[in-house]
């Protein structure tokens, strides 16, 4: 990936993202910024890259927290730092690594808590799983294959009469996320790691907040997972 195009990513994400009203949803068209990527329509794509970024910028300084606290609180200082998007909105204590831990051990069960205590509708929730089948346990030998069908997969999401702005901007943030999480997993040929179930339970619930709270929960799910696989 291009360091030069993501670090500028970084720069105008805020300003895009505060910017853009969500009546422009449908409307709005932005390419990858990754050749090997196919081209969407999601208007959320650039927090899937940032999502990226904000991996590398962690790994850079071979950072060694292994708990989900402290895991949390290096990602969420990234965050802070290298972003214009706003504060997370999740406090970052035991009830936060207790709700990782039921998201990565249940992922399924923790689904059906989030919806009834949120208020998810049965459609939103019905979308959410499809896009957990298509991404879930993609490995390097069919990751193109999934990429193609997320992209599909959004493009259904964009001219659904039905979904609500809000219940759009949520599922497409996920979608982002969990699209370039695969091809991150695909581009790295030093790591076997792939998109769980539990990942995408957390981005969820971090994405039903904003856009940096799933970039908190993805990113603090993935480097504690990839930290307890390491150490197998």
């Amino acid at each position: 990936m291009k360091k030069i195009l993501l670090y500028g990513a970084l720069l105008a994400l805020g300003t895009l993202l505060s910017s853009c009203n969500n009546e422009e949803l449908t409307s709005s068209k932005h390419q990858f910024k990754i050749a090997t990527l196919p081209i969407g329509t999601n208007l959320y794509d650039e927090v899937g890259e940032l999502h990226n970024v904000l991996f590398d910028l962690y790994s850079s300084p071979a950072n060694s927290p292994e708990t989900i606290e402290s895991i949390a609180t290096e990602v969420n200082q990234l965050i802070s730092n290298y972003t214009n998007l706003p504060q997370t909105t999740i406090p970052i204590d035991s009830l936060f690594s207790n709700k990782l831990e039921q998201f990565i051990h249940y992922p399924l069960q923790s689904l059906d808590t989030i919806v009834s205590q949120i208020g998810i509708s049965t459609l939103t929730k019905s979308k959410l799983l499809n896009l957990i089948e298509i991404t879930s346990g993609a490995t390097t030998t069919d990751i193109n294959e999934a990429l193609l069908e997320v992209v599909a997969f959004e493009e259904q999401i964009l001219s659904d009469t039905i979904l609500s702005i809000g219940e759009k901007e949520i599922i497409l943030t996920v979608s982002s996320i969990a699209k370039y999480s695969l091809y991150d997993n695909g581009d790295r040929k030093d790591k076997d790691w792939d998109l769980s179930v539990g990942n995408i339970v957390a981005t969820i619930y971090g994405a039903v907040n904003s856009s940096q709270d799933a970039l908190l929960f993805a990113l603090t799910s993935k480097i504690y997972l990839n930290n307890l696989r390491a150490g197998q």
